[in-house]
This record gives structure tokens, C-alpha cells and sequence, in this order.
């Protein structure tokens, strides 16, 4: 008896005649045994079978073995290379297996993950594009029309913004990523043999070209984490103290150098110094590359400032790597936090943005962060707080990091998503050409090109 690669089982009905009556039967049962005249029995696997019940009660896998005699070896491997042909093709109808079921039992395998990386935001997308199928009418994989109903249902799907009233269409990225999660979903039952072929290996939704996302320049970055951005009073509190101090004291010499009346300048020295709290969010963006969600979970207790090093938690908000995340401190947001966090009596627990944005909406927060860049002089356009993201890896890639680098700084778990991230590195090759190169790179964004200490920051 021989078994080949293809799963054909060859058994010889006169293989050994030492054999006793009783082992014989063991070989070949009783209702399968060849004729005299035949000499070979030659099995197939058959995924179109039910399961049984097993001794212990329970449904065994689907699927059988099928079993035909032949007089020779060589025409029964002709007949099983046919039957296993056939099932490759798809010619054989396979079970009746419905998505629905099909998708309950996929969700469950991928929530019993042994790694756990799968996220719930992936699974919540899973059952979307589970229960998005069964509504268009594609329930039976089996069935002939099926890709064609998958086919009309990707070619239909809106854009996922459910408050609107009349979405505009589904972009190709989204229709791709839909049909990705489909063809795994038939990946798993070719896995469990409920099916011999992927149905939906015909389906396509175009090609989809990676599109370069708008990115920050160097000069947009100086402004955003800039000493004259920090405060909400844009710097004037810190250039009236200076010319303070370069009139030895007098506050009308001052005022006159400034252009000011003495009553402003008199304002100006009594205020308090408020700090503008995007600009925090802004640093935390432009040094790190983390998503918003992140920027505004990190608390003090994350900061090591002896090591260097923010660690991000696997169960910090955001984080969909579920591991933790070490990330380098760039000099210039090292000073930044020791500045912060030296000498202060401040919370560890505290976000180091605040606690409101928790509180702020996801359009809340957009509008929010280009409201900043207005006031910081730019123009957002439509650059919201993740272009800080694409900026970030754009800007690494620009200074010669890498690519995993980038990736497990930005947390990145796929090759091709990082690639889209750094798209736009051309874009800032030019401008940090006269950058000094370090490894890892390093960001001279509150300082010239020609130090390595970052700049004192004045209050």
C-alpha cells in the first residue's frame, strides 16, 4: 500500500498472502473489497461527502474516502488523476455551505488566535463584509452565481460614512480591502474541506495605485513645534521680556522699541504665560509618528528620560500592534519633556496633552488640530493630525533610516502599509539635504544644522 502526494491511496488486494483472513478484511473492508478479476483498490478523497458521527458522538470533518478496483495500477491512477482533476477544477460540486455559517465559524477561529494580533476593529470589519454578502443575496458559496453576486455587491458598496444620508461610492482601496477579507474567509473553508477551489478567484475590482498623501514640509513642522507656537499668546509674552531685558530694566524705553503702548507691555509682563495645547499634540505627532489616539493616551509614567525612551503599552488606546512599543526620543523632544516634567509635581498618570481631548470627537479633533496650523500661519488644506503620521515615516525614509526601522517605530505589521506611508519621501529629500546624518536619524527642527545640543527653551 502506497500513498502519493496528491492524497491517492493505492492498496493491493493480494499484497501479502502470509496475511491472515481477519487482517486482510482490516485492510480493505468488507463492502469495498475488489472482485477476483481486479486486483488493485485505488482511494480518493472525496470532500463532498457529510461528516459522521464519531464514537464519541461528535460530527468528524467532512468528506470520504472514495473507493474503486482496477486490474492495473496504471489505469487506476488515470482514473484517480481525473477525480482529483476534477476537484481541483471545481467541475465536482462541493457541500452546500451557507456564509453565514461559514462566517460564524471563520469569526470564531480568528478570535481563538493563539498570537492574538487579531484586532476588533478586524473582526467588527469581518462580520461587515460577512453580513454584507448574505444582504446582497450571495448566502451558498457552492452556488454557481455566487461570485457574480459578490461581484455586483463590491461593484455597489457605498463609502463607509453611515451619517450620511447618500454616501458617495466605495473608493478601489476599500472595495480591494472588502475583497481581501472575502477571498480569507474562502481560504478557510478550502482549509476545512468544504470546498475544493476559491469561488471568488474570478472577481476583481480594478487596480488600485498607492496615492501619496499630503505631507508637512520642514518648514510647516519648525512652525508647528516652534518655541512661538507653544504659547497662545504667540510668543509676545517672550519677546517682551526679552526687550525688557535689552533695555536694562525700563519698561518705557522697551514699550518704544516695541511699538507698543506701556499699558500693553505692562499687560504683557503681569499675564500668565497659557500654553496652547495643540502644540503638545503637534510634538508628540511630529517626533513619534503615533497615531492621534496614542499621542493623547501617553502619560508621564511612559517617559524615560534617563534611557531615552517612550514605552507604549500593548493596552495603551490605539495601539494596534498589542504588544509594547518602544520608541526612541528624538534630542529635541527629549529636552521638550525634561522641560516639562523637571521640577514639576505633575501627575504620572495625567495625559501629557490633557485631559480634554479624550473627551473630543474624532471630527472635533481634525478641525481642531488645522485650526492650529492656521494660527500657526499654514494652510491644512485637507492635512489633518494623521499627516504628521505620513510626515514622520515620509521624513525617516527621506534621511536614509531603515524601512524597518520606520516600521517598528511607526508600528506598522505590514510591509506594504509602510510603503504607503513613505510615499512622499522625495518630497523632503531636497530639504534636509544639508541636515547632519546621524544613526538613527535625527530631526533639526528647533535648531540649526550645525549643533547637536538642542536649543534652550525659553518661557
Amino acid at each position: 500500500m502506497g500513498r502519493t502526494k496528491s492524497g491517492i491511496v493505492v492498496e493491493d488486494r493480494w499484497r501479502d498472502n502470509a496475511l491472515s483472513t481477519s487482517e486482510k478484511l482490516f485492510l480493505i473492508p468488507a463492502g469495498d473489497r475488489c472482485p477476483k478479476e481486479s486486483r488493485y483498490l485505488i482511494r480518493v478523497w472525496d470532500p463532498r461527502a457529510p461528516a459522521k458521527l464519531t464514537r464519541g458522538g461528535t460530527m468528524g470533518r467532512p468528506g470520504r474516502y472514495r473507493n474503486e478496483c482496477f486490474a492495473t495500477v496504471t489505469e487506476g491512477q488515470r482514473w484517480a488523476t481525473q477525480e482529483k482533476g476534477e476537484f481541483i477544477k471545481g467541475t465536482s460540486s462541493a457541500l452546500t455551505t451557507t456564509i453565514a455559517s461559514l462566517g460564524v465559524a471563520f469569526l470564531e477561529s480568528l478570535r481563538t488566535r493563539i498570537d492574538g494580533s487579531v484586532t476588533e476593529r478586524h473582526l467588527a470589519q469581518v462580520g461587515q463584509v460577512i453580513d454584507g454578502m448574505v444582504t446582497a443575496g450571495a448566502r451558498d458559496i457552492t452556488d454557481p452565481t455566487f461570485p457574480d453576486v459578490v461581484q455586483r455587491w463590491l461593484s455597489k458598496l457605498p463609502a463607509q460614512r453611515h451619517w450620511q444620508k447618500n454616501p458617495r461610492p466605495a473608493s478601489p482601496s476599500l472595495r480591494r480591502k472588502f475583497l481581501v477579507i472575502a477571498r480569507s474567509v474562502m481560504a478557510y473553508a478550502q482549509e476545512r474541506r468544504l470546498v475544493a477551489y476559491d469561488p471568488l478567484v474570478a472577481v476583481k475590482v480594478g487596480r488600485v495605485e498607492v496615492k501619496r498623501r499630503g505631507v508637512f514640509t520642514i518648514a510647516d513642522l519648525g512652525a508647528l513645534v516652534g518655541d512661538a507656537s507653544r504659547w497662545s499668546d504667540k510668543g509676545k509674552r517672550q519677546e517682551t521680556h526679552r526687550a525688557l531685558e535689552a533695555a536694562g530694566g525700563n519698561q518705557l524705553a522697551a514699550a518704544k522699541a516695541l511699538g507698543i503702548a506701556p499699558s500693553t507691555m505692562s499687560y504683557r509682563l503681569n499675564s500668565e504665560a497659557e500654553a496652547d495645547p495643540w502644540w503638545m499634540v503637534a510634538v508628540l505627532l511630529t517626533y513619534t509618528g503615533v497615531r492621534l489616539s496614542e499621542a493623547i493616551s501617553m502619560t508621564p509614567r511612559m517617559v524615560n528620560l534617563e534611557a531615552g525612551t517612550l514605552l507604549l503599552p500593548a493596552a495603551a488606546a490605539g495601539n494596534k500592534m498589542k504588544r509594547d512599543r518602544r520608541i526612541r526620543l528624538q534630542p529635541e523632544l527629549h529636552a521638550i519633556l525634561a522641560d516639562l516634567l523637571g521640577g514639576k509635581s505633575i501627575s504620572l498618570d495625567a495625559p501629557l496633552v490633557g485631559e480634554h481631548m479624550a473627551a473630543y470627537s474624532p471630527t472635533n479633533l481634525s478641525n481642531g488640530f488645522k485650526d492650529y496650523c492656521r494660527r500657526c500661519g499654514i494652510t491644512p488644506g485637507a492635512r489633518g493630525p494623521h499627516a504628521l503620521r505620513h510626515t514622520f515615516c515620509a521624513l525617516m525614509t527621506a534621511l536614509g533610516a531603515s524601512p524597518f526601522l520606520v516600521m517598528d517605530m511607526a508600528g506598522h505589521t505590514s510591509a506594504q502599509v509602510a510603503k504607503g506611508y513613505s510615499a512622499s519621501a522625495e518630497e523632503l529629500v531636497d530639504q534636509v539635504s544639508e541636515w547632519q546624518r546621524h544613526e538613527p536619524p535625527q530631526f533639526y527642527l528647533r535648531r540649526n544644522t550645525q549643533t547637536t545640543a538642542p536649543r534652550e527653551i525659553r518661557k
